[in-house]
């Protein structure tokens, strides 16, 4: 059985440039999951796999959407997410990437709740790589929900093994 030690957990403050960073690391990867870039000052969900992106992030709160904040997100874009991170754990790629988990998942199970849980306790078994997003702020809190402690926490994508 395999150890957290293939979890890992990219943390940084906010705004410095984690999904930027996480772009570029995940070409030439056999990689899939989900990147959330800003794209003319909204949020996406880019699809690793096949480059699709859907608007994520909207400019008003509607009801099929989730608030946090000052952000307003399209409850079915996050059901796509789900959607593709439980595909993509399936498939097996070397690396499943989850930009990211933020408040939304621990705090108020939404998100990309409940697939996200499920697919780290599937990956505290598995012998594939898992790359965790997460903003330094949540990270203690999204270590003990997860039951992470044996995860590596890393802060910039060449810090990986």
């Amino acid at each position: 059985m395999a150890t957290a030690s293939n979890i890992y957990l990219f943390s940084r403050a906010i705004r410095t440039g984690k999904t930027t960073e996480l772009t570029g690391w995940c070409k030439g990867k056999n990689a899939a999951g989900i990147l959330t870039p800003n794209v003319e000052g909204r949020r996406v969900l880019l699809d690793i796999a096949t480059g699709n992106q859907h608007m994520l992030e909207l400019q008003i709160r509607l009801e099929c959407s989730i608030s946090i904040g000052r952000f307003h997100f399209d409850n079915e874009v996050f059901r796509i997410g789900r959607d593709i991170l439980l595909q993509a754990k399936c498939n097996s790629p070397e690396w499943l990437v989850v930009d990211e988990v933020g408040p939304l998942e621990i705090k108020r199970r939404e998100g990309l709740e409940p697939a996200l849980g499920a697919i780290v306790e599937h990956y505290k078994r598995s012998g594939s790589n898992l790359l965790l997003v997460v903003r330094d702020s949540l990270l203690e809190e999204v270590v003990r929900h997860y039951n992470l402690e044996n995860s590596v926490v890393i802060h910039h994508l060449n810090d990986i093994p």
